[in-house]
């Protein structure tokens, strides 16, 4: 799939110094590197005797503006923004504390699609999880986007999300000694989908409106 790109493969995938980083990480001749982009959540290149993944990030407006939310140096600008954006300028500062808490968080191995059609379990006892086509080195929080829109988990349960989101966050936090507090979680992805909803309303009876996503905060 790599006929109609202009020189190498790889600078399809990673810029001049990250192909160099990657090259000498994994000792690959990222010349002979073939690329293959039908995958839906990654991009493939492809080596003589190996196959490396590399994940797409897809370019909607409100996950942009999640991935600044969560890094140390866009948080506070992240939080202004949206403020604005939503007209709610007073809980600017309420936004901008609590996005700054959660992107102190170091990355983590994620799974990236986390819902009940992903998990095994048996007498009430979690077995495994499948379904890894989206796994990454992320922000840990991306493991507990239940929001995304058009789950069965979303379309039936929207109304608990708050308790979820607090339940799984007090469970993972435990584990590995972070702050048990869920509202930095749920500020982060309840604010994103209220601009998703800016956008596109969608039907309020699947996705919820605006308005009952910042109540919740």
């Amino acid at each position: 799939m790599s006929s109609d790109i202009i020189g190498p493969a790889v600078n399809a995938v990673l810029v001049p110094p990250q192909a160099e980083r990657f090259a000498s990480l994994v000792g690959a001749d990222t010349s002979r590197l073939v690329l293959n982009v039908s995958g839906w959540n990654k991009l493939v290149l492809l080596d003589s005797d190996r196959v490396f993944l590399f994940p797409r990030h897809h370019d909607a407006s409100y996950h942009r503006w999640l991935r600044r939310a969560l890094n140390p140096a866009t948080s506070a600008s992240a939080a202004a923004e949206a403020a604005d954006r939503l007209s709610r300028p007073d809980r600017a500062s309420d936004w901008a504390d609590l996005l700054a808490s959660a992107a102190t968080l170091r990355p983590v191995l994620v799974h990236g699609d986390i819902h009940e059609d992903q998990l095994l379990a048996d007498g009430g006892q979690l077995t495994g999880v499948i379904d890894w086509e989206t796994a990454r080195v992320d922000h840990p929080y991306w493991d507990f986007d239940l929001g995304e829109w058009g789950t069965g988990l979303w379309r039936r349960r929207r109304r608990d999300f708050s308790s979820l989101w607090a339940r799984g966050w007090h469970a993972y936090a435990q584990r590995r000694g972070l702050d048990i507090d869920a509202r930095p979680l749920e500020t982060a992805f309840r604010v994103r989908h209220a601009l998703r909803l800016l956008a596109d309303p969608g039907d309020p009876a699947v996705v919820g409106t605006l308005e009952e996503h910042l109540a919740g905060l």
